[in-house]
């Protein structure tokens, strides 16, 4: 997790804690989330990076911090948003891409 911020959607009246994790592209414009990240070692199993395993290590390890306590309360009340951003380096623009990560590796 590289950064949070708080985002008003007005489609659905709702404000959402956005995650945000950077990647660098591979020269195919493909990137990875890491399938081993926070949480690997306390589950005994693979943890894929900004899964909700994942993010709950992280907010333990942020015990008491603003971006800990507002990711933990997007994740209470269902409106955490999860994304990735990048720099498109044909355009020079920064990118960010919402994703839904699943819960376990394969």
């Amino acid at each position: 997790m590289n950064a949070t911020a708080q985002l008003f959607d007005p489609a659905d009246g709702i404000t959402k804690t956005l995650v945000i994790d950077s990647k660098q592209l591979a020269k195919s414009g493909a990137t990875n989330l890491n399938p081993r990240a926070a949480g690997t070692a306390q589950h005994r199993r693979p943890v894929m990076q900004l899964s909700d395993d994942s993010l709950r290590v992280i907010i333990d390890r942020l015990q008491g911090s603003p971006a800990g306590n507002a990711v933990q309360q997007a994740m209470e009340n269902n409106t955490l948003e999860k994304a990735v951003a990048f720099v498109d380096k044909s355009t020079g623009e920064l990118k960010i891409v919402r994703i839904e990560v699943p819960n376990h590796s394969r």
